[in-house]
């Protein structure tokens, strides 16, 4: 049985002035105050010894259920803001936005709880000039560009306080005891974004658009949620990690193939494009205190690495000065010896070796793509119409944990994959992708061996329908509208790495097949 109770609330004053003057100018301005608060708790708990099916209130039973104690969870958060905002055009043609805003929030530490962020944008309508009149193939032309600040808190209530939980059964010396629930981080503040920007908005022959966007964010405060060794007690907590650097542009097509109204019929096609990378700018000392952990961990030989697997056979997220957020950092490997079945390293200076060690771990890969992005068509005729959508990414790597964990590091007592028996080495001679079974390096640590160039392709959606709004048994009927749809996701996807899916996060591919009708 559980009751819970949820009470939110949000007030928001708004005031807005508008005006046009001297036919050529208009001004927009806004302010906005809001609050709001939000509060919930639940509590849950299992019972046994109801007398019948028909007393199934709470009192009824004769005692909570063997081995089973209530639970029970709270929160409670609030915020306030002020907006202001400022809007002006000239003529159609020049435009400038400005805005302010504060917002103070009870997720942060206490000396940090408000936050200040401003914008400013600029735009030129080219096409309402008089030297682009005469281009009659243009029918909009805008450049534009912009910087501000934006801010985030996307995290739990009391992250940044200690929050402690009382002991249900343990009491020394008539006192009751408490554990701490989560490492608390007094000093956590606003995330802090500027995105400054420039691009331009292209429509030409009716039929082609084009959005092209160059972007640079900067980052400081980032918000992460940071990993934490098992002996801390915690997996993880949320720490300012430092400075952060996005960089990319965006690109974004549609063209209208086919319009004919009259024929009821319409063509069209689109497609994205974007290209990103990062760069670490500046990390907290706790951060780099917890990459030197981490790897001491992966090479501690008393280490419980049966335990903990996942951190010792995982690359590990590393804050390095200057390398991408995104990088995959291990050893680099020459593959497996023939005549030994042993895994040939090299170290940073380039020595071979048989031993891993966390000090020659350099980066191998990033997971981020050179390119990537969505295309498709949307096309309709006379009531039919079919709407598709293709995701696709080009370039950059991955660690492929599916033949460290099911061929190399597999327990043989129980289902492996059969490249254990094909791939790894047996005997010496042999040339071979995986090392040998009796290997005394059981646990493979992270290698470049196993991180792979990606590239794939998916079709994320197919829509079919049909429309009867053409046939005359619709009026007849009484009917203002009758139409057969069918909706299906992830309908293939093919990929230059072969991974498993569906353990953790089960894969499912849905279909559906509806029916709408209007009277």
């Amino acid at each position: 049985m559980g009751h819970g109770k949820q009470f939110n609330y949000t007030t928001d004053i708004a005031l807005s002035y508008n005006k046009a003057f001297a036919e050529k100018h208009l001004l927009l301005a806004n302010a906005q105050w809001s609050a709001g608060e939000s509060k919930s708790s639940s509590v849950d708990f299992s019972a046994q010894g109801f007398s019948n099916d028909k007393m199934d209130y709470i009192t009824h039973a004769m005692q909570y259920e063997e081995g089973q104690k209530p639970s029970g969870s709270e929160s409670h958060s609030r915020e306030t803001s002020v907006l202001l905002s400022v809007n002006y055009s000239w003529d159609e043609r020049f435009l400038l936005d400005a805005t302010y805003r504060a917002n103070a929030s009870s997720l942060f530490g206490a000396d940090n709880q408000w936050g200040h962020f401003w914008s400013a944008g600029i735009g030129w309508n080219l096409h309402h000039e008089k030297f682009m009149q005469a281009l009659k193939v243009v029918n909009l032309f805008k450049l534009r560009g912009s910087t501000g600040y934006t801010g985030s808190q996307n995290f739990n209530a009391y992250q940044a306080v200690s929050t402690y939980r009382y002991y249900e059964d343990v009491v020394y010396d008539n006192i009751v005891g408490a554990y701490l629930l989560g490492l608390p981080n007094p000093e956590l503040q606003w995330q802090k974004t500027q995105d400054n920007n420039i691009g331009l908005d292209l429509t030409l022959f009716d039929r082609l658009d084009l959005t092209f966007d160059y972007y640079i964010k900067n980052t400081r405060n980032l918000l992460t949620p940071v990993s934490t060794p098992p002996s801390v007690g915690f997996n993880s907590y949320t720490e300012n990690l430092g400075k952060s650097q996005n960089k990319g542009i965006e690109v974004r097509l549609n063209y209208r193939i086919l319009k004919n109204a009259h024929k009821d019929l319409f063509l069209s096609a689109f497609a994205t494009g974007m290209h990103n990378k990062n760069k670490i700018k500046e990390i907290s000392d706790a951060l780099d205190y917890i990459n030197k952990e981490r790897d001491d961990q992966k090479s501690e030989s008393n280490y419980d690495h049966e335990k903990d697997k996942q951190g010792t056979t995982k690359p590990s997220v590393r804050y390095r000065v200057g390398q991408s957020m995104d990088a995959i950092w291990a050893v680099r490997s020459l593959g497996i010896d023939p005549g030994s079945g042993e895994e040939i390293l090299l170290t940073k200076d380039g020595r071979k070796t048989y031993a891993w060690n966390a000090d020659d771990q350099v980066v191998c890969g990033d997971k981020l793509p050179k390119l990537s992005g969505t295309f498709g068509f949307n096309f309709e005729y006379r009531g039919f119409g079919v709407n598709t959508s293709f995701f696709y990414r080009l370039g950059g790597q991955m660690y492929n944990q599916t033949l460290v964990d099911k061929v190399e590091n597999a327990d043989i007592q129980y289902n492996v994959d059969k490249r254990i028996y094909t791939d790894r080495w047996f005997e010496a001679g042999q040339a071979a992708k995986f090392k040998r079974i009796t290997d005394p390096n059981y646990f493979t640590r992270p290698t470049s061996r196993f991180v792979q160039d990606l590239s794939e392709l998916q079709m994320t959606s197919l829509n079919i329908s049909y429309d009867f709004r053409h046939h005359k048994f619709i009026a007849n009927s009484g009917l203002e509208q009758l139409k057969l749809m069918f909706y299906m996701n992830d309908v293939f996807r093919t990929s230059t790495v072969k991974t498993e899916r569906g353990i953790d996060y089960p894969f499912a591919r849905s279909f559906s097949f509806s029916v709408q009708v209007t009277f």
